[in-house]
């Protein structure tokens, strides 16, 4: 592999975190880095900002690969109104980020709603090596 492939990948992946836990972001982080050490990654504790940097996208030019990782069970603004939030404004085919819903839920309910369109994939917490390798 040339080293210029590898820099090039991680260059071009941003990772969007929103998750109430600041101790999942801090995880999900620590494997990002250590699969893609120069990948960017963005963590929101507040979905509500979150949001609105999601929906910001939409006016940037997307050069840049971007994954969502969503958080479900938030208190005030849970992973699926940030889902409808992002749904009320792009369309599949305009999505600014592959939203995977990351969630320690054991609610079947909640894996059957992430069949959703929109969502790339459900996530067991915690994150981890192996799950971010299936994904990248």
């Amino acid at each position: 592999m040339g080293t210029g492939t590898r820099s090039s990948e991680e260059a071009n992946t941003t990772f969007i975190v929103i998750d109430d836990d600041p101790l999942n972001n801090k995880i999900c982080g620590m494997f990002i880095r250590k699969i893609l050490p120069d990948a960017e990654i963005e963590t929101f504790l507040d979905p509500l900002l979150g949001i609105a940097h999601i929906l910001a996208l939409s006016s940037v030019p997307q050069s840049v690969k971007k994954i969502l990782f969503l958080d479900i069970n938030m208190p005030g603004t849970d992973g699926w109104q940030v889902l409808d939030a992002i749904k009320s404004t792009f369309t599949e085919t305009n999505l600014p980020v592959l939203i995977y819903m990351l969630s320690s839920s054991v609610n079947p309910q909640d894996s059957q709603k992430a069949r959703d369109p929109f969502i790339t994939g459900y996530i067991e917490k915690p994150l981890s090596v192996a799950k971010l390798k299936a994904i990248i």
